[in-house]
């Protein structure tokens, strides 16, 4: 029933204020504790001063909260009552449009009776003044001729009245014969319908699916010729996205040794946590701390991720490339002659001279222009890769240089 339903609203209404009224105290009582801990260091009427203000602005918070939901539950009553009032205006219409309906249904059908009772009374007049007719004797032909020319005129009448009134007296009452010739009609029409031609020639469907399976076969052949075509250059793109990702890399390692040397203490931010970064390095700001301990962690990271894409560029990513022991235990090779060494490390390099910044003097062939691996990069950075392990495995408090003293 609609007060059924009301009452469940009001009750569902009530659990969920009752509910964020429960998380509003719990919130509040975490906040209070939260700032006893931070003037625990405070005097005492100090403390107690801010705790005071901020409990006063809580229980402003939760009476605000309080008075919401009372405008809340007002609002619901009102809704509902002005729905009930709506739904009772319209069931009294309802009514008063079903009580018309029977009286004109009663009134139509006193009508009709007393039609009935008319053409029946004139029947029986006709058939009285038949008996009288025949009782006569037969020498007044005229008389009696004008009695039959008089009878078959009413008759035509009353023939003409009862036609007139068989289709309305047909609408109220049941006429077996009638609904048994309209259910004839509809049965015939029914038949005559489902013996129509259909508009789907078999036809039509054999063109439709030899469409769809030439679509089908078009896609399939789009899609080989794209994967074919990604696929022979796929590596390259991933080699010259490697490739810009290294430095940036390696200036992160050289900014965290930096930063453990010369430390400074004049800025001292708190942490912000970055959700959208994935970067282990970066995914907060820890990297702005001059807290040894967490730049120690930070720069760890970034080397490990300089070495992870330093692999990756140099001997590829899929499964059957990972070294194992299987794959060591096979691999025979020699080791590099010094002078190839140094052949790749230093004749074939950047131009590093601030003296000649044309490079005219020098080889300006990049140490990328050589296909790798590059022989002597995985040592040196197996070396970076030792010195950082070294000192994060040395007391911290060792490192007494700032930024002021260097």
């Amino acid at each position: 029933s609609i007060s059924e339903k009301n009452e469940s609203a009001k009750q569902r209404q009530q659990e969920s204020q009752n509910k964020l009224e429960e998380k509003e105290k719990n919130k509040q009582k975490a906040e209070i504790d939260k700032l006893r801990e931070l003037v625990a260091n405070l005097p005492e009427a100090d403390a107690k001063q801010q705790i005071l203000e901020k409990q006063q602005e809580l229980d402003k918070r939760l009476n605000d909260l309080k008075e919401k939901n009372r405008v809340a539950k007002e609002k619901l009553t009102f809704l509902q009552n002005d729905k009930l009032d709506k739904i009772k205006a319209s069931t009294k219409e309802d009514e008063d449009n079903l009580e018309h309906k029977r009286l004109h249904f009663a009134k139509k059908v006193d009508e009709l009776n007393d039609e009935k009772l008319t053409i029946l009374g004139k029947k029986k007049t006709k058939k009285d003044g038949d008996e009288t007719l025949s009782e006569r004797p037969g020498n007044d032909g005229d008389n009696q001729q004008q009695m039959l020319q008089g009878n078959a005129v009413e008759q035509q009448q009353e023939q003409a009245a009862e036609d007139d009134a068989n289709g309305e007296v047909r609408m109220q009452m049941e006429d077996q014969k009638w609904e048994k010739k309209l259910e004839n009609e509809i049965s015939r029409l029914q038949t005559a319908f489902k013996s129509m031609p259909s508009p789907i020639k078999m036809k039509l469907i054999v063109n439709i699916v030899l469409s769809i399976a030439a679509f089908i076969a078009a896609a399939i052949t789009s899609i080989i010729l794209v994967a074919v075509g990604v696929s022979g250059y796929s590596s390259m793109a991933a080699s010259v996205l490697l490739s810009g990702m290294r430095p940036p890399a390696i200036a992160q390692i050289r900014f965290f040794v930096l930063r453990m040397i010369a430390d400074h203490k004049e800025i001292e931010t708190p942490v912000i946590e970055f959700p959208d970064v994935s970067s282990p390095v970066f995914k907060n700001s820890c990297h702005t701390t001059s807290n040894r301990t967490q730049l120690r962690d930070l720069l760890l990271l970034s080397s490990l991720y300089f070495e992870n894409i330093h692999s990756v560029l140099h001997y590829g990513y899929q499964p059957e490339r990972e070294t194992n022991d299987q794959l060591l235990i096979g691999i025979k090779t020699s080791r590099l002659s010094k002078s190839n060494n140094v052949e790749l490390l230093l004749e074939e390099r950047n131009c590093y001279s601030t003296e000649d910044e044309s490079c005219e003097t020098l080889n300006p062939t990049r140490i990328y222009h050589v296909d790798p691996p590059f022989w002597g990069l995985t040592t040196l950075s197996a070396r970076v890769l030792l010195y950082i392990e070294q000192m994060r495995n040395i007391n911290l408090s060792l490192i007494t240089e700032f930024s002021d003293n260097i």
